[in-house]
């Protein structure tokens, strides 16, 4: 679980890390600085997501776009066949549609393949930056993935490195995925460029099956001398803990969010985890945050589209946040666990009853554009009661009021529901 960390200027930013994240930077000192920056607000990585050009459909290696790479390191096609995960795999929203047909991948024969490119950085010393991405492996295999963000100076020297991942087997509990990892820090003083570096690692087997996607590195706009992200004093604005309110109170103290970089969250009642944290007052969090509302609930107030700012209540479920700049706020389900779907050991038969047991779920309150996505569907909302729940044998939309555009991941389908109506998308 990833911390937060608030420092002066000039003062060395420490590890990052919680247990089971593997993010972590070092920065050798930063400078607080206030004024433009004609690079914030957008992702600096280019082909972040490997679609500039076409996939593999096989073990083979092709070359990548705005990468310089090594070993085996190539892309594939979410729908090849005999890849390491599928449109239907947990991980990055859109698997295998268009704009996500493709995904980092180590490649064939290489015990270490890597990716590397260099961003521009310059009029950012001082500001927050988030590198973020989804990383993971095959299986029970333990082949991994982690991105690295070296800041280098006029003279050319590394003044600080940052980085997510690995993805272990154990965090992904031996199943083919990739989890979304984030940190954030400030810019080194004296910062002109960054390397990243994209590093894939065999243990197992012949096939590198270190996997990757969407990775993403943005620094944040100047926000002056007030409103610092992430704290949390005693002169926050206290929210309502009624378990019947539809509304809570918004810290005037938060900087407003900003579209694809940041989402403003209030506790409203019960114990809600921000990265594992308890949230205790109003707080800015990044995009790529986990919130934790299982036993609370939480409004989360977002850019939408069209540039508004939009408010929703969560609660009942684990959730991580996503956005695209200009973008529909997504909230990925995560957590539970899918060991009670296990048929080990179980003859199965085509007149089996299907599993219904729940291993997640999500419900959702409020007005906005906002999508939750489970396992093989997601619903979007522009106002409305719902629930969204991965069950053993499918995800299931439900609109208890309102209605809700659910599109099948698997079929490629949308369904619109009305008031009451519920569907299941099956893998």
């Amino acid at each position: 679980m990833l911390s937060r960390v608030v420092v002066s200027p000039l003062v060395v930013l420490s590890l990052l890390a919680g247990a089971g994240t593997g993010v972590g930077w070092a920065v050798n000192g930063s400078a607080a600085r206030v004024g433009s920056c004609a690079i914030c607000g957008h992702n600096l990585i280019l082909n972040p997501g490997g679609e500039a050009g076409k996939g593999a459909n096989s073990d083979t290696v092709v070359p990548v776009a705005d990468w310089k790479g090594t070993g085996g390191f190539t892309v594939v096609l979410y729908t090849w066949s005999g890849g390491d995960v599928s449109p239907s795999s947990p991980g990055p929203p859109g698997e295998g549609n268009p704009g996500n047909l493709n995904y980092f991948y180590g490649g064939p024969n290489a015990p270490v393949s890597t990716g590397s490119q260099i961003v521009p950085m310059q009029g950012s010393s001082g500001l927050s930056v988030t590198l973020s991405g989804w990383l993971g492996g095959y299986d029970g295999q333990d082949d991994d993935t982690t991105v690295t963000a070296s800041f280098v100076n006029a003279g050319g020297q590394v003044i600080g490195t940052g980085s997510i991942g690995p993805v272990t087997d154990a965090q992904r509990n031996g199943v083919s995925e990739m989890l979304f990892r984030t940190a954030t820090t400030t810019v080194p003083a004296g910062t002109v460029s960054a390397t990243v570096v994209l590093r894939m690692t065999r243990s197992q087997g012949n096939d590198n099956d270190g996997l990757a996607d969407d990775l993403s590195l943005v620094v944040g706009q100047p926000t002056g001398t007030t409103g610092t992200t992430g704290t949390t004093g005693t002169t926050g604005t206290t929210s309502t803990t009624s378990t019947t309110s539809t509304t809570s109170t918004t810290s005037t103290t938060l900087p407003t969010p900003v579209s694809g970089v940041s989402a403003d969250v209030q506790p409203v009642s019960g114990t809600v985890l921000v990265n594992g944290t308890p949230l205790v007052a109003g707080e800015q969090i990044p995009v790529g945050a986990t919130v934790d509302a299982t036993n609370g609930k939480v409004t989360l107030e977002s850019v939408s589209p069209t540039g508004t700012v939009q408010s929703a209540q969560f609660y009942d479920g684990e959730f991580t946040v996503r956005q695209a700049k200009h973008g529909i706020t997504s909230l990925i389900l995560r957590g539970g666990s899918f060991g009670v779907c296990s048929t080990k050991g179980t003859r199965r038969t085509a007149a089996a009853v299907p599993n219904t047991t729940v291993a997640r779920s999500l419900w959702g309150s409020g007005h906005g554009q906002f999508t939750t996505q489970g396992r093989y569907a997601a619903a979007t909302v522009r106002g409305t009661v719902w629930d969204t729940q991965d069950r053993c044998d499918g995800t299931e939309i439900y609109a208890k009021q309102g209605s809700v555009s659910v599109l099948d991941l698997v079929t490629h389908k949308t369904v619109v529901l009305k008031s009451g109506q519920s569907f299941l998308a099956k893998p």
